[in-house]
């Protein structure tokens, strides 16, 4: 099953650089996982490659083949084989946000740390609504329904990348 192309980015690549670590450390051929999984190996690369989502199933499949018994590695692998799978938060803005952004608000909302520079404008995270109103209105030939969803989505962004987390 393909994945979304944004959203996930960041937690499938950790995935796949993760199962890949675990399956070169147990000494296990990418054609033998391929066996275990009934796929194919360039599906077992392309995991790896963080570029397909790993079933939950098949994430436990991989650890016991690969003898993994602790049990904090054997949680996280499983946590992100459950989160890479979910659709990203801002869907329902699907219609104002174009698919090329939709790849940065995603590992925006994986990020640890953000710099950002601009000289004539405040960067958009730290825009207040009305400084954001302004801007959108200026740079989008938008109605007025199409700059109060962009506006809540700014703020949505806001709130996860700005928050307590």
């Amino acid at each position: 099953m393909a994945r979304q192309a944004s959203g996930t980015t960041v937690r499938s690549r950790r995935l796949g650089r993760e199962l890949r670590r675990l399956r070169e450390a147990a000494n296990v051929s990418v054609e033998r996982a391929s066996e275990v999984l009934r796929c194919s190996v360039q599906t077992i690369y392309r995991q790896e490659n963080g570029a397909v989502s790993v079933r939950l199933k098949d994430a436990n499949d991989l650890l016991a083949l690969y003898r993994v018994t602790d049990d904090a590695t054997r949680e996280a692998v499983l946590e992100l084989a459950k989160t890479t799978t979910q659709q990203g938060w801002w869907r329902p803005y699907g219609d104002v946000v174009p698919r090329w952004l939709q790849v940065y608000i995603g590992l925006e909302g994986d990020t640890t740390e953000i710099k950002d520079y601009h000289s004539a404008v405040v960067p958009g995270l730290l825009q207040t609504r009305d400084y954001a109103s302004a801007v959108i209105r200026t740079d989008w030939l938008a109605g007025e329904e199409e700059v109060a969803k962009r506006l809540d989505l700014r703020a949505d962004r806001q709130a996860r990348v700005l928050g307590t987390n």
